[in-house]
């Protein structure tokens, strides 16, 4: 015996919504997994190009050590402790908003660089606070401060005395890689 038509027609919209609701509900988890990961590799990319600023900061500082100390010796070095490294960098990144006297971290916008003033130091603000212990800063601050280590001689940046400048990263906390 054969079905009414009806109950046929019935039967056959209420298969069609169940497999739009299964595809609905499989599209959303994977949008959903997707999204996850790109806030993953979005923190990712973010610490990499952090380190790698901080990296070339390094190496400008050094270099700027190594003129300084060989025109004027290392006396000269110690004044420059505090000042801001973006300045020795040929081209500033298009992130750095340039010098503020007092850092409010409320009208920062995440990932940006800033140079304080204030405190001499370089802060950026991160975009998520995932990389960080809880209850810790968003920010990262680093300072150049000088360094005097008698007997460690022929270290880049220091003289054979010890004497140099280092970047030293002073609060937050970029992911070991």
């Amino acid at each position: 015996m054969s079905e009414p038509q009806g109950a046929l027609r019935l039967r056959r919209r209420d298969f069609r919504l169940g497999e739009c609701a299964v595809a609905l509900l499989l599209i959303a988890l994977l949008g959903a997994i997707l999204f996850s990961r790109f806030t993953d590799w979005r923190d990712e990319a973010e610490q990499v190009a952090v380190r790698q600023l901080v990296a070339t900061l390094r190496l400008a500082l050094q270099v700027e050590a190594a003129r300084t100390a060989g025109a004027r010796g290392s006396q000269a070095l110690e004044p420059l402790a505090g000042h801001n490294p973006m300045d020795w960098l040929e081209r500033k990144p298009a992130n750095y908003r340039g010098e503020v006297d007092i850092l409010l971290p409320d009208v920062q916008e995440p990932g940006t660089w800033v140079f304080e003033r204030r405190d001499k130091t370089l802060v950026y603000l991160t975009f998520s606070d995932k990389k960080f212990p809880v209850g810790t800063s968003k920010l990262l601050r680093f300072k150049v401060e000088f360094s005097r280590t008698p007997g460690v001689a022929n270290t880049p940046g220091q003289d054979a005395a010890g004497a140099g400048l280092v970047l030293t990263q002073i609060s937050g906390a970029l992911n070991p890689q």
